[in-house]
């Protein structure tokens, strides 16, 4: 026992100064506290190192700034610019007629002083035959519509008469479906206007006594002319022939003079 007890001290004293040799200088080893600075230190040496390979390329040329040369602009005298006319409008009027395109309300009224009236009714007593026959009357004319280079809206107008062969009367009237072009002619603050109208409608005559009262369809005509004052105002005068009755039966035919006024808004 004794033996074994000297042999195992000794292995012991032997190999203590062995591990002491063999172990590593604690210096050598990074802390975990020292680690990441060092990690972080040469992630920046690698930046830096970087950095310097871009800025050590070789220099550009120079950029050399275009020059441009000042152009020397006419002086321009505003106030004759503003004093020029306008450039002609497109021509898509009517006969080269510079018309406004913008949409109006029109409402148009004249005096009729001369209305003449063909009436083909009769009336048989006696066997006898009587044809009515109208003198020439006067009346009123009347339109609305929507529209300045064509415009549609409604006209009418009536007339009153006497019976040339009889102490009697009757009146003439007439609605229209109405559809009228033109424009002015000229520019300016007073322009020359002319309109071209069609109508299709009912019309009839209603007498005081002898006649029977009649209706049938309508068709007119109508040429108007006159002066445009400042956009809103027209002074018109007008001719116009109508048609009354149906195919193969005509109840009546004429045709009137006026003078009147326009309003555009």
């Amino acid at each position: 026992m004794n033996h074994w007890h000297y042999a195992l001290a000794l292995v012991v004293s032997l190999a203590l100064p062995l591990c002491a040799q063999s172990a590593p200088d604690s210096e050598a080893w990074p802390t975990p506290d020292e680690a990441p600075s060092e990690l972080d230190d040469s992630l920046d040496r690698r930046l830096e190192e970087s950095l310097e390979r871009d800025f050590d390329r070789p220099d550009l040329p120079d950029w050399e700034e275009p020059e441009w040369g000042e152009e020397e602009l006419p002086d321009v005298d505003l106030d004759e610019v503003r004093r020029r006319p306008s450039a002609p409008a497109a021509e898509t009027g009517v006969f080269g007629m510079d018309f406004d395109k913008e949409t109006v309300v029109r409402l148009e009224a004249f005096a009729l002083p001369i209305v003449g009236l063909h009436v083909d009714r009769e009336e048989r007593r006696s066997n006898v035959k009587w044809n009515v026959r109208a003198k020439t009357g006067d009346g009123l004319y009347a339109r609305l519509s929507v529209g300045d280079l064509a415009s549609l809206g409604l006209s009418g107008h009536v007339s009153h008469h006497r019976e040339r062969k009889r102490n009697t009367s009757l009146d003439a009237y007439a609605l229209y479906i109405d559809g009228q072009v033109g424009g002015a002619l000229n520019e300016g603050p007073v322009e020359v206007v002319l309109y071209l109208g069609l109508g299709i409608g009912l019309a009839g005559f209603d007498f005081e006594d002898h006649f029977d009262d009649t209706v049938a369809a309508a068709g007119q005509v109508r040429l108007q002319a006159g002066l445009r004052i400042f956009e809103h105002v027209e002074i018109l005068a007008n001719a116009a022939w109508f048609h009354w009755g149906y195919p193969g039966d005509s109840i009546g035919d004429g045709g009137y003079l006026g003078l009147g006024l326009a309003l555009r808004f």
